[in-house]
């Protein structure tokens, strides 16, 4: 992670687009953390380079970003309603404006945007890679009249034949909640590099998920890095918006972390438990005003059985004030927090060329 004092320029809308070191063009970049954008970090099994080129290279998906992973649990995914989806309410997610963080190749994001009338769903995944799969996913839960233009809906085009720059950043373009026009996915790492960031995130989202991501942030980032997602999700919210959590137990961090050394390290490093999610959900420090337990999905599938959980942001919520430098008694003054908008920027990524 970078030095807290070293803050880079922040890109995209309302601290959005924020990858390492401020990088702001993502296409064929390497990340600090292995591979690129994001990307799976090659490893080999080759014992000596002789046998280099007869050895199959081992890939290791570092982030959980395995290729179609709902896919691979769940058959028809999109004749078919991901069964957590079925613990909430019908109206939900009506008209809101929701972020899928780690959303894969797009299927709950996609189920939603069509099946739950959001009036606008964003997902988003560190793998660019996956984004490119999931943009071409959405042709595939469109209805047969839908006009579909070079492997997406038409709607999706400007005049000159240009995908649309505003895709998944303007309001205007989401003012009707009809699918497709209601979703769009685009890179994006999540996790902020410094707390001095969080300053410059805005309300924006009535509904955030993170389903079955907090252990790969965890493993990757570690704790600091765990504390400030939670944090950044606050900041997004807008008044009123929910946090969907769905965590993964500690028990299975281990088998993961054996993945890479830096995964190693941090797991050995990991005192901020999951079992102290909520507590610190519901702390001062985050902010969330209330919790309740939606349940657990009904599935055969053993590694969807986690509890899904839902974190409320008050109204109002609670005024977080800094102390003045040099006041020691706490109570005379203290310094006004002000957050300036960040000005919108679209980041385009390569998508991927898998129909």
């Amino acid at each position: 992670m970078a030095d807290e004092g070293n803050v880079p320029p922040l890109g995209g809308r309302n601290g959005g687009n924020v990858l390492f070191s401020g990088v702001t063009e993502a296409d064929n970049l390497p990340s600090p953390l292995g591979g690129v954008n994001g990307r799976n970090v090659p490893t080999s099994n080759v014992k000596n380079e002789a046998n280099n080129e007869s050895k199959k290279t081992k890939v290791i998906f570092r982030y959980g970003n395995y290729k179609c992973y709902y896919g691979k649990r769940r058959a028809n995914t999109i004749k078919s309603i991901d069964p957590r989806l079925e613990l909430f309410p019908e109206n939900f997610f009506k008209s809101k404006k929701v972020l899928d963080i780690g959303c894969n190749i797009g299927a709950v994001t996609l189920q939603i945007a069509k099946k739950f009338d959001p009036q606008m769903i964003l997902g988003i995944d560190i793998d660019s890679y996956l984004i490119g799969v999931a943009r071409k996913n959405i042709k595939h839960y469109c209805d047969k009249d839908t006009k579909i233009k070079n492997g997406y809906p038409a709607s999706f085009f400007q005049e000159d034949g240009e995908l649309r720059d505003d895709l998944g950043c303007d309001d205007k373009i989401f003012k009707i909640n009809h699918f497709p026009d209601n979703v769009w996915f685009q890179q994006e790492n999540y996790v902020l590099e410094s707390d001095l960031h969080l300053e410059a995130v805005l309300p924006q989202y009535d509904i955030i998920l993170a389903l079955s991501i907090t252990k790969w942030i965890h493993l990757n980032f570690g704790d600091g890095g765990m504390k400030r997602f939670f944090k950044r999700i606050f900041a997004h919210l807008n008044p009123g918006g929910k946090l969907v959590l769905e965590a993964q137990e500690f028990k299975g961090y281990s088998k993961k972390a054996k993945l890479d050394i830096d995964l190693t390290r941090n797991y050995t490093r990991i005192k901020f438990k999951p079992e102290e999610f909520r507590e610190y959900l519901l702390s001062d420090e985050v902010g969330f005003e209330r919790h309740e337990e939606l349940g657990i999905p009904q599935t055969k599938d053993q590694g969807f059985k986690r509890v899904v959980e839902v974190f409320t942001k008050g109204i109002k919520p609670k005024n977080k004030r800094k102390r003045k430098i040099g006041d020691e008694d706490g109570e005379s003054s203290y310094l006004k927090e002000e957050v300036k908008e960040v000005n919108p920027k679209i980041i385009k990524f390569h998508d991927s060329d898998e129909d």
